[in-house]
C-alpha cells in the first residue's frame, strides 16, 4: 500500500468569497497563464504568507481558510526534491522543443514559463493532485547567478474536491 501524506495550507481571500467557499467547500481554481504551479487552488504552508497575500491584494475584509489534502506518494510532486527538479528539467526540454509555449522576452515571462512547466507536468502525470514548491517572496532587484531572496513554500491542488478539513482561521 502506498504511503499517504497529509498536506495542510492556508488560502487568503476576501471574506465574501471565503464565506462562500466555507459554505460550499468549493474553491474556484486560478486560471491565469502566469500561475507558477499551473491552474488550480493555491495554498501557503504558513498562515502569515496567506495574510501577506491578502494585504498585497488590498482586500477590505480579508479571510484566511485552512484546508488539507491527503495524497499518496505518486499523487504529489515536490519541486524541491531531486525527482521534482529532474521532472522540471524534462518539462523544460518539452517546452523548449515546442517553442510556441515559451515566453522569452514577454512581460511576466518567468511566471508564464513556470506556468507552462506546471501544465506539462499536470498533462504528463494525470495522477498528480498536488504540486509543491518554494518560490521567492519578492521580485529580483537585479539578475544574479546565486538567488538569495527569501523563499516561501506553497502548493497548488488541481481540484478542490480533494480538499478536506476546511476551516476559517
Amino acid at each position: 500500500m502506498a504511503t499517504e501524506k497529509k498536506i495542510c495550507g492556508y488560502h487568503g481571500t476576501d471574506k465574501e468569497y471565503g464565506d462562500a467557499i466555507f459554505q460550499t467547500k468549493i474553491f474556484l481554481p486560478s486560471q491565469s497563464d502566469a500561475e507558477w504551479l499551473g491552474k488550480g487552488v493555491y495554498f501557503y504552508i504558513k498562515s502569515d504568507d496567506a495574510a501577506e497575500w491578502c494585504k498585497k491584494r488590498n482586500y477590505d475584509n480579508p479571510m484566511i481558510l485552512r484546508a488539507c489534502v491527503i495524497v499518496k506518494e505518486d499523487e504529489y510532486l515536490d519541486y524541491d526534491t531531486e525527482d521534482g527538479k529532474g521532472l522540471i528539467r524534462s518539462a523544460m526540454e518539452v517546452i523548449t522543443h515546442a517553442s510556441k509555449y515559451t515566453k522569452f522576452g514577454e512581460n511576466n515571462a518567468a511566471a508564464k514559463n513556470q506556468h507552462a512547466i506546471a501544465m506539462v507536468l499536470w498533462a504528463e502525470f494525470p495522477e498528480l493532485k498536488v504540486l509543491l514548491g518554494t518560490f521567492p517572496t519578492q521580485a529580483h532587484p537585479f539578475p544574479v547567478i546565486k538567488d538569495v531572496r527569501p523563499l516561501r513554500p506553497e502548493f497548488c491542488v488541481r481540484d478542490s474536491s480533494y480538499l478536506r478539513e476546511i476551516e476559517i482561521c
